[in-house]
């Protein structure tokens, strides 16, 4: 089996496409000639059209010696989430309650943040939802906790202030933008609603390498920004988040409203509840909450392939991929699309040429490396379900960084399995059950090794090791219990559990019985 490995285009075109598909998406207008009347360069033009929208957000903010002074920030945000996880997602669109807390010394850079999307009976990390605390000690040391154990995890490197609410601010995004103006480029205007915006391009972001701002041409406040992203059934989207409702208050606009949006699909709305820009906050405010834990996140593990039985392979890296050997070919379960040439690379040098028949995303999440094995002319293996779902996500191509699927489309071929479906060569076997729908989807794969009496499961017991011996929050435990359940309600018998994500070797089944129940509690 081979692959096709045409590099990814030169940032250069990259930011070219950008603004191309940006300009389309947004049916941005601007000027079409050389010069204008006068006889000035457009570039010339542009600058000085930037520079005066910039001055005249940061005078309707209060003023450039106001925006410096800003320090203390206390944010309270709720509102609704739509759909799940996933935009387009196999599952049913659910409307969330959601929430998000933020605070902020600016100058000694401390910072917290906060939230829930929930559907009211128990908020969730494991389904469609998120539920999170995140304490920044230095700009490259931070703690996140996760309530779905009562722990925190510490050294994840998150990029900038924007990472933890600087973005909901626009005052504090307007400074940002008047201390590195010489970077700015004005694109023309957009119409929203009746308004006219501008469009001011900042050439730090995501795929294409821009974030775009927009201010109202009447009121000067900002109204937007706005990446391009990806989305796993569309393709090269247009993300942003919207600001509205501003009122004025001791000399500076609030914002009453903020909406984000994935394409024209809205995603959340907010309200601000509170939005204190004076808030002199105490360093009470940035210590770990009470009976929490920390660790260090150890770093992931060196990418290597093991022999775990005969014919059966587990690679290690960021996340767990099994591999199974029958006479005549290969099935991968669960693959993820990082680093999918390295794997592919130790799977040969490992078992040799013997050629990947099936893919197996236990679930429906497009990180999986579906497209991938599209390219490769392999099968995927899914419910039927997911079947519109994965179709969309095999034509969605990319402009901006294209794979090359993009490149050179190609058919995908499915087999359908909804319930159950076994693998046998007479050597090793290979079971996948259907123990579905449970909160976290609709339809997920439970892949069985009978001989081995093990089970390789995703996003269903995804512990890191060093909290087996914290306690779990009692909020999340109908969730665990519900997976737990669902796995035990299987027509086989379970003695390790292999997580696509946390473990790096098989956990037994009796440590996760004990974690969640004691081994009693759950039938």
């Amino acid at each position: 089996m081979t692959t096709n490995k045409k590099r990814i285009p030169n940032l250069y075109v990259s930011m070219a496409w950008f603004v191309v598909i940006f300009a389309i998406c947004c049916n941005v207008h601007g000027s079409s000639s050389a010069t204008d009347q006068e006889g000035l360069p457009a570039t010339l033009k542009a600058a000085m059209k930037t520079a005066a929208i910039i001055d005249r957000a940061v005078a309707v903010y209060g003023g450039k010696e106001y925006l410096d002074s800003i320090n203390d920030v206390n944010l309270v945000l709720n509102g609704r989430a739509f759909s799940t996880s996933r935009s387009h997602s196999p599952d049913e669109p659910r409307t969330l309650n959601a929430n998000r807390t933020v605070a902020f010394q600016k100058k000694q850079e401390n910072y917290r943040v906060g939230g829930e999307i929930h559907d009211g009976d128990y908020a969730s990390t494991i389904s469609s939802s998120a539920s999170f605390w995140a304490n920044v000690i230095t700009p490259d040391e931070v703690h996140l906790i996760f309530p779905l154990m009562k722990m925190a995890t510490r050294g994840f490197a998150l990029p900038g202030i924007e990472k933890f609410g600087g973005s909901y601010v626009p005052q504090m995004v307007v400074a940002d933008l008047l201390k590195n103006r010489k970077k700015l480029t004005w694109l023309g205007q957009e119409t929203v609603a009746g308004e006219v915006h501008d469009l001011i391009a900042f050439p730090e972001g995501s795929l294409g390498g821009y974030t775009v701002f927009a201010f109202g041409k009447n009121s000067g406040a900002m109204t937007a920004m706005k990446r391009l992203g990806r989305d796993p059934v569309v393709g090269d989207v247009v993300n942003q988040a919207r600001l509205g409702g501003y009122y004025k208050k001791g000399g500076t606009l609030y914002p009453k409203t903020r909406t984000e949006l994935s394409g024209d699909r809205v995603t959340i709305r907010y309200n601000f509840e509170t939005f204190d820009l004076d808030a002199k906050l105490n360093a009470d405010v940035f210590a770990p909450p009470e009976n929490f834990q920390v660790f260090f996140n150890p770093p992931n593990p060196a990418r290597k392939i093991t022999e775990i039985a005969d014919k059966v392979y587990l690679i290690t890296s960021g996340s767990n991929i099994l591999v199974v050997e029958f006479d005549d070919y290969l099935i991968v379960v669960n693959a993820s699309s990082f680093d999918f040439d390295a794997h592919l690379e130790l799977i040969r040098e490992t078992i040799g040429d013997k050629p990947i028949r099936y893919f197996v995303p236990l679930d429906h999440h497009g990180s999986r490396a579906v497209r991938n094995f599209i390219d490769a002319g392999v099968a995927i293996v899914t419910p039927g379900g997911n079947l519109d779902y994965y179709t969309k996500l095999s034509q969605a191509h990319p402009v901006v960084n294209p794979d090359n699927l993009a490149r050179q489309p190609r058919e995908p071929v499915f087999e359908i399995v909804d319930e159950r479906r076994e693998f046998d060569d007479g050597n090793v076997r290979l079971v996948l059950v259907n123990v579905g729908p449970i909160a976290h989807a609709r339809d997920i794969f439970v892949a069985y090794l009978p001989e081995l009496k093990m089970a390789f499961t995703t996003d269903m017991f995804n512990f890191n090791p060093d909290a087996l011996a914290i306690a779990v929050a009692e909020e999340h435990m109908g969730l665990l219990e519900e997976n737990l359940r669902a796995l035990k309600g299987a027509d086989f018998e379970v003695e390790t559990v292999i997580p696509d994500r946390g473990w790096r070797e098989p956990l037994p089944m009796r440590e996760i019985e004990n974690l969640i129940d004691g081994g009693t509690a759950v039938p």
